[in-house]
């Protein structure tokens, strides 16, 4: 039905228009439902969201992928490092997207050519966007009755909460958040660097949490730091030639001569998941629904599982596309993955700041295992990229075209491991000595 007038109606309103707002509404509206849109006007967006397998299919099938495929930096592999400095030290682990006959695992998006790309798919696809935010929302038996701030009042089936880890959605229907402050925090900023990643994102395990740098262009990588919240603290008033040379140290040189570019943010960082993922009239995806610390890029492509649930519940379910029986088979269907991958994120966390020696020695048998045996290294990737890679799944740039697609540059650090890459960059470091510090 059309949205004009001062009192709208929608068979949906999403409300939020960040990346899961964006794409959800947009999905929902190619599936022939009247979608609207609420959130005020937006700000610069300057981070940056790693894509992972089923998500870059996702966000292809509304059209949004064509704008961004010439910006965006492939992860062709993923190595992990045991960098604790403790008594039972795990092996190095080197995912390589080849084994799985893929070009590369995903990648690297800067978020605001994204999320233009995504506001002009939702545009055409027929999404209105309504710039303002949810003062109320009341529902009865047929509709849920939203309230703006500006005044306007909109009529809908469902409201989908896209609206982040402070949902007001969530609140206006009661719904807690069930989440512990883990006493971590996170430094974000991008970084140049003078030796290339070769297109390898590189996870340091730290006993203080995480260190990953994920390739962002040539000789630019994300860095996103996790540690103690006081160590967070003082890593952010840092002046930015003082971070640049923690970040050189920390990552063992791994990657040069390191400067600090733009902006550094800090984050304290959480664990959760709401105590409903459903009320009568509304669903919750994204941060409005779980929230995770920033390890293994599960965030953003647990997303769009949601996206996906809620879009295949609203197709199938006729003229009531926000029933009792849509709310509740959501629940029913989001709910033991998200527990699952928050529960599998919340033990790798824990095992790196544990100093429980058997919980050591677990992690480290894990990683062995990874390491050591090939069919259980390829199942942890098909999880990690959100199952079914394989077949026909992936983007064209996914696919692996050239074979064994093995066609890097030896030389520059491809395949090897970390011990082989430091031991050639500590020779050119002695031939290159006067560019250092």
């Amino acid at each position: 039905m059309p949205l004009t007038g001062p009192d709208r109606e929608a068979d949906i309103v999403v409300v939020g228009a960040g990346l899961a707002g964006l794409l959800a509404a947009t999905r929902l509206a190619l599936a022939g439902l009247s979608v609207a849109i609420l959130a005020p006007p937006r700000g610069l967006d300057r981070r940056t969201t790693a894509l992972l397998g089923t998500s870059i299919e996702a966000i292809g099938r509304v059209g949004a992928w064509a704008a961004v495929k010439e910006v965006v930096q492939r992860l062709r592999a993923i190595r992990v490092v045991d960098a604790t400095d403790r008594l039972l030290r795990a092996p190095e682990v080197l995912f390589e997207a080849n084994e799985m006959g893929l070009e590369a695992f995903g990648y690297n998006v800067p978020n605001e050519p994204l999320l233009a790309s995504l506001e002009n798919a939702a545009a055409a696809a027929g999404v209105v966007s309504i710039p303002s935010s949810a003062r109320d929302i009341r529902t009865n038996p047929e509709q849920a009755i939203i309230e703006t701030e500006s005044g306007e009042t909109i009529a809908t089936k469902l409201v989908v909460a896209a609206d982040g880890h402070q949902s007001a959605c969530r609140s206006m229907a009661g719904i807690d958040m069930v989440q512990r402050k883990i006493g971590q925090g996170a430094l974000v900023c991008d970084i140049g660097h003078e030796i290339a990643h070769d297109d390898i994102s590189t996870e340091f395990h730290l006993k203080a949490g995480p260190f990953t740098l994920v390739p962002l262009g040539a000789e630019r990588s994300s860095l996103v730091w996790v540690t103690r919240s006081a160590e967070a603290e003082r890593l952010f008033v840092l002046e930015a030639a003082e971070l640049a040379r923690a970040i050189e140290e920390q990552s063992s040189d791994l990657l040069g001569r390191v400067t600090v570019a733009g902006r550094v943010q800090m984050f304290n960082l959480r664990s959760g998941i709401a105590e409903h993922l459903a009320a009568d009239r509304m669903v919750l995806i994204g941060e409005a629904a779980h929230v995770f610390p920033p390890i293994g890029a599960q965030g953003f492509n647990l997303t769009i599982r949601d996206i996906e649930a809620i879009a295949g519940l609203v197709e199938a379910a006729g003229d009531d596309c926000g029933g009792r029986g849509v709310t509740r088979d959501y629940e029913r269907a989001r709910r033991p993955d998200i527990e699952l991958r928050l529960s599998a994120v919340q033990l790798l966390n824990g095992s790196l700041m544990s100093d429980f020696l058997p919980i050591q020695l677990v992690r480290g048998a894990g990683l062995f295992a990874l390491a050591s045996f090939a069919p259980l290294r390829h199942l942890a990737m098909r999880e990690g990229l959100g199952g079914g890679i394989g077949g026909d799944h992936g983007t064209d740039h996914q696919r692996n075209k050239g074979g064994d697609g093995d066609d890097r540059d030896q030389d520059a650090g491809g395949g090897l491991r970390l011990h082989d890459i430091r031991s050639r960059r500590a020779a050119r470091y002695e031939n290159n000595a006067g560019r250092r510090r």
